[in-house]
């Protein structure tokens, strides 16, 4: 390991910028230390960037340790369209990380050569004064302007997406039960997974006890009493007379 490698810049107060507030508010503290060990990543490699095809992200959730590869990738994406990396020739960067690298490399390579270190000039700017998350005033005044419909939407995809896997949990344990016709077993599904007027809640979560097992027994049982009176009784003969 080279020997400056332990040294890194992490700003104490950076969980507080708008861009990782936009994210923690999709991802929860899950995504705020994912985001860190992503970042610890990129610093030991070279020119401090990774490959962002979707093998090598994969990779990348292998080794920081994260066992969901499919949210580490959706997270990934995310971080993208929020700014807090950028994709450049199938390789992705984090611009902060790598304008503080930018002065300890001038500051590191000058100080090697015997001379003063001299801090790199500032690329051109509205405004130098950076927050705690390096962003310049001038833009986190543009990022206030966001509306509320923004995180109203982050809010809304959230619940999709928490309302997929409660469907897709249901769907599993029903069919599971491979001793009914798949036929009937998708009426039970598409009734009891009914939403209600909020749209926050499906019609079996509702239910103070729902056992699959039992709520189908009991739905097999009144089909059948259903086909038995819809069955046509047969006709008398009236008995001709002679």
């Amino acid at each position: 390991m080279k020997k400056d490698t332990f040294w890194f810049k992490h700003d104490s107060g950076a969980g507080r910028c708008f861009k990782m507030r936009k994210m923690a508010h999709i991802y929860g503290h899950w995504g705020k230390g994912v985001y860190w060990d992503v970042i610890e990543l990129l610093r030991d490699q070279s020119k401090y960037c990774f490959e962002s095809d979707d093998s090598s992200l994969q990779l990348m959730a292998d080794i920081i340790g994260c066992k969901d590869e499919t949210k580490f990738v959706n997270w990934f994406k995310d971080c993208i369209k929020i700014g807090l990396f950028e994709v450049k020739n199938s390789k992705f960067f984090s611009p902060i990380l790598c304008e503080n690298m930018l002065k300890w490399d001038t500051s590191k390579e000058n100080g090697g050569k015997g001379g003063r270190p001299t801090k790199p000039k500032p690329k051109p700017k509205l405004n130098l004064t950076h927050n705690l998350n390096d962003t310049t005033r001038e833009e986190e005044r543009r990022e206030e302007k966001i509306t509320a419909s923004d995180l109203t939407a982050a809010s809304n995809k959230k619940e999709v997406v928490e309302y997929e896997k409660r469907l897709s949990s249901i769907r599993e344990r029903v069919f599971s039960f491979t001793s009914y016709p798949p036929d009937m077993l998708e009426k039970f599904l598409d009734y009891w997974t009914e939403k209600n007027e909020g749209g926050k809640k499906m019609r079996f979560e509702m239910q103070k006890v729902f056992d699959v097992s039992r709520r189908l027994k009991t739905w097999s049982g009144n089909n059948d009493k259903f086909k038995n009176t819809n069955q046509v009784a047969p006709t008398r003969q009236t008995p001709k007379l002679i």
